[in-house]
């Protein structure tokens, strides 16, 4: 799945945090996947290079995230690239077992040591 998008961010204080919370809850419909109340689990684990390539953001590589993900308590998960240009983003994901991903990982990085 290919998913491109405007991504904008802003940063508020409490009390403004606050009102748009609850103009949220309002007029917005919840997210599905929450179990209940506003949110739900998100574990992230971000993949780099040895020499922290996309944490120093060196070169053309530095300009993506890889990570691996799953989302509240299910039993998949996700292995997702996200670049950003400028306030557009692009993600890339496909989802598999947790065995499959794991697999898939290791074999990736056993050809690249190589």
């Amino acid at each position: 799945m290919n998913d491109k998008r405007i991504e904008l961010k802003y940063q508020l204080d409490s009390s403004l945090a606050l009102k748009v919370k609850q103009w949220a809850r309002e007029h917005l419909t919840a997210d599905p996947n929450c179990e209940s109340g506003d949110s739900y689990d998100v574990n992230s684990l971000y993949l780099d290079t040895p020499q922290l390539d996309l944490f120093h953001q060196t070169g053309s590589i530095g300009r993506r995230k890889y990570r691996v993900r799953r989302y509240g308590c299910e039993s998949k998960l996700w292995l997702e690239s996200k670049s950003k240009k400028k306030n557009e983003v692009q993600k890339t994901r496909c989802v598999g077992s947790e065995d499959e991903v794991m697999n898939t990982l290791f074999e990736l990085g056993r050809s690249t040591a190589e």
